[in-house]
């Protein structure tokens, strides 16, 4: 079985450049991306949460960052889309 590699490892990794750990994000939370954008009913919003989620952890200062509260901000802000 394979250790689940740490978040914020994760995180550091993709900010290198390392494609397969920005995949690995992305699967991780998938189940929570498919949640909201069924809640919005709208399947492009899936979309948008992928993208949304690449550009934070692309931009992620581990001192600054609140990624579930900013996560929770987004979503509430595209309750329209």
């Amino acid at each position: 079985m394979r250790k689940k590699t740490k978040l914020k490892e994760l995180i550091h990794k993709a900010q290198s450049g390392d494609k397969d750990a920005l995949n690995q994000l992305i699967e991780r939370f998938k189940p929570l991306i498919n949640k909201y954008a069924n809640r919005l009913g709208n399947e492009d919003v899936s979309s948008e949460i992928i993208e949304w989620l690449i550009n934070a952890t692309m931009s992620y200062k581990e001192k600054e960052s609140c990624v579930k509260e900013d996560f929770e901000k987004f979503v509430n802000n595209n309750n329209d889309v």
